[in-house]
Parts: C-alpha cells; structure tokens; sequence
C-alpha cells in the first residue's frame, strides 16, 4: 500500500508538472507600447505570437471612426495599461470605450505578409 502510495503521488507530480509547463503562454516578448505607439521595426519576427502589451489610447464613452482620426475630430484621448481594467482610471466597471494602438512595421519583401490581432479578453468591433 505504501508503495502504491509513493508510485501514485509520484505519478501526479509528474502530471502536474507537464500541465503547468504545457499551459505556458508562447508569446515572445517584443517592444512595449508607449504612448499608444509600438514599433516593431527593429523585430526580427523569430516568433509568430507577440504580446501587445503596454500603454494604449483609451476613449472612454466614444466610439470614433477611421475619418474621424483623419480629420482630427477624436477627443478625449488618454492612456491606459493593457492588459488591465479600465476601473484604475477611475471609470465603471460596465460601459464602452475605443482603444487604439498604432504599430510601425518594416517593409517586407514580398509585401504579402498576413498579421492577425488577437485580443480574446475584449469585446470588440475593429478596424485595422
């Protein structure tokens, strides 16, 4: 019994061992954002996944449009740390906002390079 015991206990360590490392995220660290801007021209892409992490433009209670940047109608721009919620600024915890990051990409060649966002934490409607 004892020994069933030990092999068992062995067992699940080892188990829980390989699901912990299995549950690791695979993103690689790349630039931070800062002031809602983050450059990614001086990454060499070794990784498919990087986090896009950092400072973003927040506006609380607007939802803008493309034009409305364009023509510099967008009002009310502050920044905010994501991941993370928007209570730290003070706002409620149910509302709407518009965040926004702007990415500086190197030209590649050939130009026909496929970039997907993906931000499973927000409920979103985007233009890219």
């Amino acid at each position: 019994m004892k020994r069933f015991l030990c092999m068992f206990a062995l067992i699940l360590t080892v188990c829980i061992t390989l699901l912990f490392a299995a549950c690791q995220p695979f993103v690689s660290k790349g630039p931070e954002a800062a002031n809602g801007v983050m450059d990614f021209r001086e990454t060499d892409f070794h990784s498919e996944v990087y986090a896009l992490d950092g400072e973003w433009e927040l506006y609380y209670g607007k939802l803008y449009t493309p034009q409305d940047f364009q023509m510099g109608l967008a009002e009310g721009r502050e920044y905010i740390d994501l991941p993370g919620p928007w209570i730290k600024k003070g706002y409620p915890g149910l509302g709407y906002a518009l965040s926004g990051l702007l990415h500086y990409l190197r030209k590649w060649k050939p130009y026909n390079r496929i970039y997907l966002y993906r931000a499973p934490h927000l409920c979103r409607k985007k233009a890219v």
